[in-house]
């Protein structure tokens, strides 16, 4: 490397005093035009050239500057300024990543593309490129196909318009692409709509499409709820940039002595509205799809999705959108009146199931029962004192009060001892 740089220069001093002549010459195309070229335009072929026949690894010990010793002993400097190099290096990864027949990362031409970048610091625009390569071997690696049913190749990802038209391709060709949302929206950005949000919504408005044909209502909600949130974002951002401190913009206008720049503020930005509306649009459809969608039963869900497209519509969509709102409304309406006389019969039927028994009820079964009991025993136990009596004449005889062994012998009721019997002791005997 040095020697070239030194034969360019020794060149250029040899010239002397025929140097017109010689310069006029070589224009002509009748001598050697090397010497004309500067040391930043030949260090630039040489490492080109580095890195366009795979040496990565000796190009990037030459543009650190620090594997070789200067005459003085000292670590020689950077051959080349930051800038260049890293030109030099996105140029020599472009090369091989445009010749590349296939996207894998691993192997070939596209393992050469992503190993130029390391040659260099990794500035922005260096990890860029690299995660649009990585991007590339990702979209390659779902087997997606041009339109003549041949393997895509990533010169066909570069040089199309629309990038975003690869992720509908995947989730069309792939089932369950639309239950990832944050790995294609990671992908769209390595795509290179890094901090793009309208590219955001429109990459959320394909899966919410793909979840609802695939009769996912939850996930089409939640996509529709965060597509939404995407675009209330951009319309705050819109409005802080279409409407400037007019505090501030009336002190430095009063302090001004100029009458010009008391003119009214700036016009909103043409871009940021525009950007706006066609996210909205997006937006609203998704959510009106997923509203007007009979074979989901969950009404309130629907009249919600509904709601979010009557606000992000433009006003001349109002009309037909509030017809399809008002049948749900209504729908609902009786679902909820249903629901309230379900729960007002269920609370009546608890009502009375926890009311106290009638006043007969209420009574103490225990004063009865024992009468009834007392009533029948007392059939068995003869309450007459003669033992010659008959068993009719003591269950016709009128019940006495029981006889008391402190009763009053004054009193009517009182005991009489009956005279023994003699007789009658004898029959019993003889029995």
């Amino acid at each position: 490397m040095e020697e070239m740089v030194g034969l360019t220069e020794g060149a250029k001093e040899g010239l002397g005093e025929g140097a017109g002549a010689r310069k006029e010459e070589s224009v002509k195309g009748m001598g050697k035009a090397f010497w004309l070229l500067e040391r930043r335009e030949v260090l630039g072929i040489f490492f080109g050239g580095l890195l366009g026949a795979g040496r990565i690894s000796l190009a990037r010990s030459l543009f650190s500057g620090s594997s070789s010793l200067s005459p003085s002993g000292l670590p020689t400097t950077p051959p080349l300024e930051p800038k260049m190099v890293e030109e030099l290096v996105i140029a020599a990864s472009r090369e091989f990543y445009d010749n590349a027949e296939e996207g894998n990362v691993n192997r070939g031409e596209m393992k050469l593309a992503l190993e130029c970048l390391s040659a260099a610091p990794q500035t922005p625009l260096i990890r860029t490129e690299r995660d649009f390569i990585l991007a590339t071997s990702q979209l390659c690696s779902y087997n997606l196909t041009t339109s003549s049913t041949l393997p895509l190749t990533p010169i066909e990802i570069r040089l199309s318009k629309d990038r975003l038209s690869f992720v509908a391709r995947l989730l069309a060709s792939n089932e369950d692409a639309y239950k990832h949302p944050d790995v294609l929206l990671e992908l769209v950005e390595k795509l290179g709509y890094r901090g793009d949000l309208l590219a955001r919504v429109r990459t959320l408005a394909m899966v919410a499409e793909a979840s609802l044909a695939a009769e996912e209502w939850e996930k089409t909600r939640e996509v529709c709820e965060r597509m939404c949130g995407e675009v209330e974002g951009m319309r705050k951002g819109s409005e802080a940039v279409t409407t400037p401190n007019t505090t501030a913009t009336a002190a430095a206008a009063a302090d001004s002595p100029d009458l010009s720049s008391r003119a009214a503020p700036p016009p909103p930005a043409p871009t940021t509205t525009t950007l706006y509306h066609s996210a909205s649009d997006y937006a609203w459809r998704a959510c009106f799809q997923l509203g007007k969608h009979e074979e989901w039963t969950d009404l309130e869900s629907r009249l919600r999705a509904m709601g979010q497209a009557l606000i992000l519509c433009p006003g001349e969509r109002i009309g037909g959108l509030l017809t399809v709102w008002e049948g749900l409304e209504e729908r609902v309406g009786k679902g909820r009146e249903e629901r309230r006389s379900k729960i007002e019969r269920r609370e009546k039927a608890v009502v009375v199931q926890s009311e106290p028994p009638s006043s007969y009820a209420q009574q103490d079964p225990t004063p009865v029962a024992a009468s009834r009991t007392f009533s029948r025993a007392a059939a068995f136990f003869p309450f007459s004192t003669s033992t010659t009596s008959t068993t009719s004449d003591r269950t016709s005889s009128p019940t006495r009060p029981p006889s008391s062994a402190t009763a009053d012998p004054s009193s009517p009721f009182a005991p009489v001892e009956a005279a023994p019997n003699k007789r009658g002791r004898v029959a019993l005997e003889r029995d």
